[in-house]
């Protein structure tokens, strides 16, 4: 048994013994008043959940008692059977061998099928009768004279989130602290906020792991999902699963399941074709869709792929076109990479006709800003013929963020590591005026700039400007929408863990920055929003004007 196995065990036994402490409690309350239906429903459904998880975790004694017992209560349900008279001593009998089990998961010559117990069970149901042996007072040996009590405790994920926050709070006071102790050149002062760093990243620790799930609790719901597309479609489809053992937090998992299942529906839509056109075009007939998450350097990656028609990015560009989403002249400059960051332009679809799941232009879009909301970026691989594959960059944590942080003239900023492609140092002939555009040349690329001096801070039309007396520029490039973008700072500071807040009113409304946050100096750090620094940039007037 692997770690991962031993934590279901533990996550199940915790779940078990919670259940079987509510059957013991509601079938002491039915014997007190028989006809009470509440209770009766309660107690099938605390079997039926029992029987399925047992199942799932190779139980099989556990499951097959609960199966038992959940068809008495069934009849029980449905009026065949009474809760009355000698049947309640066999059903009390078989919640305590129920319990017997539970208590003894780890041992597995207790795991034991009561033969006798499960055919007077069956008995009970099929001939609403019981066996007079059965029907005797029972004192039996399998009951434990100690109260078992679990070793896990259920959290809800609202004080989870209190938590986290409260841990946040911590970190910014830890940061202070440190900053005043350096200041202070005492010795005792700095020993003791080392003692105190440490334990607050033990803290912060414990907490964030509290809140990791396996991406496999929502990767396991989509066989069903794709199976019922794929027949609306009249597509084959085979599933290949990978990764269900990362680990990412709760609310970003809950965030993207929505999107995740948007995407596979493009896939089978949109990407895989019908099983005659892949014969023609010398394929299986059975499409294919892979799903699979990695964990890396701190993030999630999370990618949906599938062997289909793949995207024409010369169609993307004639419907952008004719949709007066970009000029003739400004599509003859994109690239491959950047016509296919024009899905995410709200409004846009290459689809052709409605139907109950796409062709209303409301799609990427939306996937596009849901995943900008908690920090991530979407990005799309595809070549025609072969396929298509986005892939979700995604904080394993929403609310504590590695950053780095940077200055723009006296004012600091922090931009999520998740966000940044590379740090450069560049020199002034590096940089170049390709209509009217500021660009970088990087290792072959052309990538436009963003002086975020002047972007910033002129309240009139941006123009670009670079003082071109600083020999070296220090330049963080991003992406955003399969394009990058080179953001031109004055000063670079250092890399650190942020606990972000939102905005307060009246820069609630600035979709520039998604928060701030304060550090160990106590100086205000305006968080940059990638999304939202890139619009703006596409949606001014950019005109260069080098100095």
């Amino acid at each position: 048994m692997n770690d991962r196995d031993k934590e279901y065990r533990v996550i199940f036994l915790a779940e078990a013994q919670q259940s079987y402490d509510q059957i013991s409690t509601d079938i002491v309350k039915l014997e007190k008043d028989p006809g009470n239906e509440n209770i009766v429903d309660e107690i099938f459904r605390l079997l039926h959940n029992m029987k399925a998880n047992a199942s799932t975790m190779d139980l099989d004694a556990i499951a097959e008692l609960s199966h038992c017992l959940e068809n008495v209560f069934s009849s029980i349900r449905t009026g065949e059977l009474v809760f009355e008279g000698n049947k309640v001593n066999l059903i009390f009998k078989a919640i305590d061998y129920l319990g017997y089990l539970i208590n003894n998961i780890g041992k597995s010559q207790r795991q034991i099928h009561n033969d006798e117990l499960l055919a007077d069970l069956n008995d009970l149901v099929v001939k609403g009768e019981v066996p007079a042996e059965a029907s005797q007072e029972h004192t039996s040996s399998f009951i434990s004279k100690k109260l078992h009590l679990s070793d896990s405790v259920s959290i809800p994920v609202r004080k989870l989130d209190d938590l986290l926050n409260l841990v946040g709070e911590l970190i910014i006071s830890r940061d202070h602290l440190i900053n005043f102790a350096e200041l202070s050149e005492n010795q005792q002062m700095k020993h003791i906020t080392q003692s105190l760093s440490r334990i607050a990243d033990s803290i912060q620790e414990t907490v964030m792991t509290a809140r990791l799930v396996t991406v496999s609790s929502l990767f396991n719901k989509f066989p069903k999902v794709i199976r019922d597309i794929a027949s609306d479609e009249n597509k084959k489809v085979n599933l290949s699963i990978t990764g269900t053992d990362t680990t990412i937090d709760r609310n970003v998992l809950k965030v993207i399941s929505d999107i995740m299942i948007h995407l596979i529906r493009n896939a089978i839509i949109h990407g895989i074709e019908d099983p005659d056109e892949r014969i023609k075009r010398k394929k299986s007939e059975e499409g294919k869709v892979e799903i699979s998450a990695i964990s890396e350097k701190g993030l999630v990656f999370i990618s949906i792929s599938d062997d289909g028609r793949g995207i024409d990015t010369k169609a993307i560009k004639a419907k952008a076109i004719k949709k007066d989403i970009i000029s003739q002249s400004r599509a003859r400059g994109l690239g491959e990479r950047e016509t296919l960051g024009l899905l995410f332009v709200p409004g846009f679809s290459m689809a052709d006709k409605v139907t109950e799941y796409a062709g209303r232009g409301v799609g990427l879009d939306i996937v596009k800003r849901v995943i900008d909301s908690i920090g991530g970026d979407l990005r799309i691989e595809s070549k025609v013929g072969e396929g298509t594959r986005f892939i979700m960059s995604l904080p394993i944590s929403m609310a504590v963020k590695a950053a780095l942080l940077f200055k723009v003239s006296d004012n600091n900023f922090a931009l999520p590591l998740l966000n940044i492609h590379v740090v450069v140092t560049v020199s002034r002939d590096m940089i170049h005026n390709v209509g009217e555009v500021l660009v970088l040349e990087h290792k072959n690329e052309m990538i436009e700039l963003i002086y975020l001096h002047d972007f910033l801070f002129k309240e009139l039309d941006y123009s670009s400007h670079i003082n071109l007396k600083r020999e070296v520029m220090d330049v963080i490039v991003v992406w955003y929408n399969n394009k990058k973008y080179g953001l031109v700072v004055d000063q670079l500071l250092r890399q650190q863990e942020i606990m972000i807040k939102p905005l307060q009113n009246p820069l609630d409304d600035n979709t520039l920055f998604s928060g701030i946050t304060l550090l160990g100096s106590g100086e205000v750090c305006y968080v940059l929003d990638v999304a939202g620094t890139s619009k703006a940039y596409e949606q001014k007037d950019n005109k260069v004007q080098l100095h």
